[in-house]
């Protein structure tokens, strides 16, 4: 369970900031959580890859708090991002 622990919280925090994001630049809720969702997952994977972390070398292990701040500030992040995306391009036309 402590290996998917990142991914988690990463997609959790993206579905959070997607639809503040969304409707605060008045899109959709639904594309918003589904942006956030999408973004939030898309970010852990993308920094993980290329081996980039917000504060730093990461500490050992997942669960140091170090490391969970920065699972939950990529996936706000780029929930946040795809989240405005998303709301935008499904969002109803008056």
């Amino acid at each position: 369970m402590e290996q998917y622990l990142p991914l988690i919280l990463s997609a959790v925090s993206g579905i959070v900031m997607g639809p503040v994001t969304s409707k605060l630049t008045g899109g959709s809720g639904v594309g918003g959580i589904l942006g956030g969702l999408l973004g939030g997952i898309g970010t852990y994977y993308g920094l993980e890859a290329a081996n980039l972390h917000l504060f730093g070398v990461p500490a050992q292990g997942p669960t140091a708090l170090k490391n969970i701040l920065d699972y939950v500030l990529e996936g706000g992040v780029g929930g946040g991002v795809f989240g405005v995306i998303g709301g935008m391009l499904l969002k109803r036309k008056a």
